[in-house]
């Protein structure tokens, strides 16, 4: 199993200011993320300079069928659960809790039990009379690209029952905001990270999940995407609503140069299937990759992400920076805010 790195890993931190200096431009905090380009041939010689490139892709060559490899090759086992059963709330919300300030993502099954947007967000009546045309695609024929939109508020009344129980209410004061993700299924969401917290909701159908730690971002090559500058290109650096993302350089996850990248199979990855009333807490900067369910474009796949943008973040968007952050939560360096107990001043730190 790898280690994410061994004695390369000694002085990331120290690291990470040289590669600072491949960002074009000065600026802070998700700044790093929305605002500034960088430059891969920079990238590229600090990589070279900091471990003799062993975490760069090799050069391109030509390759053939038994080249490639899957980046899930190397599933090492599910995310952690925990069973909701009406009694346990304060105990789910403690874990919660935990998985932010530890890095450590889990499955809450039935947590959203409660939630009223389970049985009336399968009614086409009821979606298309509270919000016209936001879901109109979930209705035609035939395949759908799927969407992402912020959930109207007059849907909002369905996510968050008037007697709620304590881990509903715990959502309300957990999201800034609630996007709602929807598909007739047969789509998968490219591999990426994102700098936010998610509690990841699922309302109709599943959804297949494989998420790996942030300890893997260089085996993983996310500073070697395509684009210098946010929002250009295939858009593999920049942000939206949400917050801010890295995606990874590869077109397909299921054909990757294993030559060109050939520390792919090292990474070690959790997988976890969630169904209507679980959610999936993804912590900060955990990489995950989504499956949209049913495998035919015959579904009502919804779902809904409560996220909350992180205050405390990695000193730059490059691996050396996220790993060195990681580890801070790993060592119990990490620790929230004691203002969570209101719903507008809930800062992570």
């Amino acid at each position: 199993a790898a280690d994410a790195g061994g004695d390369a890993e000694a002085n990331l931190a120290d690291a990470g200011a040289s590669f600072q200096s491949c960002l074009l431009g000065s600026a802070e905090g998700l700044g790093l993320w929305s605002q500034l380009c960088r430059n891969r041939t920079c990238v590229r010689e600090q990589h070279e300079r900091r471990d003799g490139g062993r975490f760069a892709p090799t050069p391109d060559k030509a390759t053939s069928d038994r080249d490639y490899v899957s980046l899930f090759s190397n599933v090492v086992g599910a995310v952690d659960e925990l069973q909701c059963d009406g009694t346990n709330d304060q105990q789910a919300i403690d874990e919660v809790q935990r998985g932010i300030e530890l890095s450590r993502p889990l499955v809450l099954r039935g947590c959203a039990r409660e939630m009223p947007a389970l049985s009336l967000w399968r009614q086409k009546d009821h979606l298309e009379g509270k919000a016209p045309g936001v879901f109109r695609h979930l209705f035609k024929k035939g395949f759908s690209e799927g969407e992402l939109k912020a959930v109207p508020k007059a849907l909002e009344p369905d996510l968050f029952p008037q007697t709620n129980t304590g881990f509903i209410d715990y959502i309300r004061r957990f999201k800034m905001r609630n996007y709602a993700w929807s598909s007739k299924g047969q789509r998968r969401a490219a591999m990426h990270l994102g700098t936010f917290d998610n509690l990841h909701t699922m309302i109709s159908e599943e959804k297949v999940f494989w998420i790996a730690p942030p300890k893997f971002a260089r085996h993983l090559y996310m500073d070697f995407i395509q684009d210098e500058c946010p929002g250009n290109g295939n858009g593999q650096f920049g942000c939206d609503g949400f917050g801010c993302y890295n995606f990874l350089p590869f077109r397909r996850e299921d054909r990757i140069d294993g030559r060109m990248y050939p520390r792919i199979p090292e990474v070690e990855w959790l997988e976890t299937t969630i169904g209507p009333g679980d959610i999936l807490f993804v912590p900060a900067f955990w990489f995950h990759g989504v499956e949209h369910l049913p495998k035919e474009p015959v579904g009502m796949n919804i779902a809904v992400a409560f996220v909350h943008q992180r205050e405390d973040l990695p000193k730059s968007p490059f691996a050396v920076d996220i790993i060195d952050f990681y580890q801070r939560h790993i060592d119990g360096n990490v620790s929230l805010s004691e203002t969570c107990t209101s719903e507008k001043t809930c800062l992570w730190k």
